[in-house]
């Protein structure tokens, strides 16, 4: 897969969500018990950095320095000024760069 299509597999995954939630809630801003059940499940493809750090036992130094000197990681999303982690991307990125997780 090239940049560019992980990239827009990316915004079409947080897009979907984003409408998800837009077209499910009720006039005052719920989702019902089941449509958040489903958005809870969509939801899981897309962490934020400290969800990822926990969810993968990761190195919080060595995660914030490989985001902070990254450019175009294939496994992250851009909202706004969030930086939100494709969890599917991120776990093949992690298979082959291991030594981002904690030592024992």
């Amino acid at each position: 897969m090239t940049i560019l299509e992980l990239r827009e597999k990316r915004a079409k995954a947080w897009a979907a969500a984003k409408a998800f939630l837009d077209s499910h809630r009720n006039e005052k801003g719920v989702l019902s018990a089941e449509d958040d059940a489903a958005y809870t499940r969509m939801e899981k493809d897309i962490l934020n950095q400290e969800e990822v750090i926990v969810f993968f036992g990761l190195s919080r130094r060595k995660f914030y320095k490989l985001l902070k000197e990254g450019k175009g990681l294939p496994f992250m999303a851009r909202y706004g000024t969030s930086r939100l982690i494709i969890r599917t991307e991120f776990e093949k990125y992690l298979k082959a760069h291991p030594e981002l997780r904690r030592r024992a």
